[in-house]
């Protein structure tokens, strides 16, 4: 620990989380952005990102004792976000938590959580056990959204303060509001697209969605393409898409600092990411062909 000119301490920072190997995504551009700005501030810190198993079965447990057993005792303080990274042991801990593992507490036995089996039910009580113990050793715990705070409170009865994903102001202006709906998202079965697309059918308004992200799900990415094509019109590569999403984007941010829209989409930078590896957007026009 070491204090500047100003009488400011700069100390040792370890930001800790979890990650699916070769996916980046919205979690990981928050940390990033994280340590980009508390470096600005003069700390040191430091990113581990332990990685996360594709299924959830017994090698999950073996990821929270790893993560359990992690050591950062030259840091100052540790920051971790998801679970089980959280679990780390830190006398200064604090918790931004983005969330914990959802298929066990109210995705239990759903489509997308895991399902009542004898080998899930144990694995769900060592999780919320675990949970309930290593989550009160942190100092503080934030949540990125109301909705991660309310679940905590409900499930572990644990208190979080909300402290929302912070704006690139450099990058992002409001213009005014547009004809469409923005989801902009890493595309995934988990993040649910289809339900937005299957919804545009049922509009009366004229309002259109626009889909953004990456999609590293080739069968649920072909699933989405035929919705598209059922329901509305493809636009691969067209430089007016293009331009639209910078225009979306910036009304999506100003609905964002009005405190009308959850802001987990908007520090994903200017739209340089669609799909195909690559470029797609879809925009749809209350079930009928596209504009």
């Amino acid at each position: 620990m070491g204090i500047d000119r100003r009488g400011v301490h700069k100390i040792k920072i370890a930001l800790v989380n979890n990650y699916l190997p070769f996916v980046y995504g919205g979690a990981e551009m928050v940390v990033d952005t994280l340590k980009d700005k508390l470096v600005e501030h003069g700390h040191q810190v430091s990113v581990t990102r332990v990685p996360f198993p594709s299924t959830l079965d017994h090698k999950l447990i073996t990821n929270m004792l790893s993560c359990r057993c992690l050591s950062f005792d030259d840091a100052d303080k540790v920051i971790a976000f998801k679970f089980p990274a959280y679990y780390v042991r830190h006398e200064n801990k604090t918790l931004w938590m983005f969330h914990q593992l959802r298929q066990v507490y109210e995705l239990w036995n759903t489509e997308y959580g895991l399902q009542h089996t004898a080998e899930n039910v144990r694995i769900r009580e060592v999780v919320t056990s675990s949970d309930n113990a290593y989550l009160r050793e942190a100092k503080e715990i934030f949540g990125i959204s109301h909705e991660i705070a309310d679940r905590l409170k409900k499930f572990n009865g644990l208190e979080a303060s909300v402290l929302y994903t912070p704006l690139d102001h450099r990058r992002c202006r409001a213009r005014d509001y547009g004809d469409y709906l923005l989801y902009a998202s890493r595309v995934t079965s988990f993040k649910r697209q289809h339900l937005a697309i299957e919804s545009m059918k049922h509009t009366k308004s004229g309002v259109r969605l626009v889909l953004a992200g990456k999609c590293d799900e080739p069968d649920y990415e072909t699933r989405l393409r035929k919705l598209v094509d059922d329901n509305g019109k493809l636009l691969v590569d067209d430089p007016k898409v293009r331009a639209g999403l910078v225009n979306a984007l910036r009304d999506y941010t100003n609905i964002r600092t009005r405190g009308c829209t959850p802001p987990s989409s908007t520090s994903s930078g200017p739209p340089s990411w669609w799909w195909k590896a690559s470029s797609w957007c879809w925009s749809s026009s209350a079930g009928a062909a596209a504009r």
